[in-house]
This record gives structure tokens, sequence and C-alpha cells, in this order.
């Protein structure tokens, strides 16, 4: 696999958190993105391609983790 995503809504601010804890990168909003509730809502996108995280995302979350300590 060489690229994930995620796509969040604004408000799941819980969820927007473990993106950015894992090092998932902000590629900004997806007006409209899914239909949900009978409406369509907007969506934060984050990525990673597998070049940032050559070692795995857990791997450099651990780390920088450790790091902080």
């Amino acid at each position: 696999m060489h690229r994930v995503e995620l796509n969040i809504r604004p408000e799941n601010t819980r969820s927007r958190r473990v993106a950015e804890k894992l090092g998932f990168r902000d590629e900004g909003l997806r007006l409209r993105y899914l239909h949900i509730d009978r409406g369509w809502r907007d969506h934060l996108c984050y990525a990673l391609t597998v070049e940032e995280v050559p070692r795995g995302v857990l791997r450099g979350y651990r780390a920088s983790q450790a790091a902080q300590q």
C-alpha cells in the first residue's frame, strides 16, 4: 500500500486528534464529500504515504511518544 487517506467530518474532533497524533497531514476540506443523514457533508482529508513513514505508522508514533518523555 502506498497511500492511506482519512476523511473526517470537521466536528469530529476526537478522530481529527487521532489522525494528527499518528502523523497524518491535513490535505484540506472536501466540500459536500459524502451523503450522510439526508445531506451532503463536508469532510477534512488527512493522508500519509509510505515515504513519510517508512518504518510504519505505529512505530513512528511510539518513537515520538518516547522522545517526549
